[in-house]
């Protein structure tokens, strides 16, 4: 199958899942976004991210995963 380069729009939530092991970046839109992203597709996320230090931690997080 191709998958022809248009732009992907994924509208959802990210996140910090806290797990035993430690919080990791997570919301399973942005979790797509990231793998479409890893595969060469053109994509955007739509969310919200809180102005706190949460959400400036997986702010910085996105800007890394250009």
């Amino acid at each position: 199958m191709q998958i022809k380069n248009n732009e992907i729009l994924c509208i959802g939530e990210v996140l910090w899942d806290r797990l035993p092991s430690g919080a990791k970046p997570g919301g399973a839109p942005m979790n797509v976004a990231l793998h479409l992203n890893a595969i060469g597709q053109n994509v955007s996320i739509a969310s919200r991210i809180g102005n706190d230090a949460p959400g400036t931690e997986l702010k910085s997080f996105l800007k890394t995963q250009d």
